[in-house]
């Protein structure tokens, strides 16, 4: 099974691309029922407007960090 869950996942792919491929699939099925599941949340719209795209602006839903020691650990934000 994969170590990263989905938000983890969504951190990696970046939360811009994710956003950006929910709205594709909610706008581009109109019809389909379950269509409202691909509306994105507020949260995420908010991590948007605060550049917390994940790692590539370093910070999504977690982190990345280095102790004192220089040793590499993943926070959660």
């Amino acid at each position: 099974h994969p170590k990263s869950a989905t938000f983890r996942t969504m951190d990696l792919v970046g939360l811009d691309t994710f956003v950006h491929v929910a709205d594709t699939v909610y706008h581009g099925c109109p019809e389909d029922e379950a269509r409202e599941t691909f509306r994105p949340p507020e949260l995420l719209l908010a991590m948007l407007e605060k550049k917390l795209l994940g790692e590539k602006s370093g910070a999504g839903f977690y982190r990345r960090v280095k102790d004192a020691e220089g040793k590499k650990s993943i926070e959660t934000l």
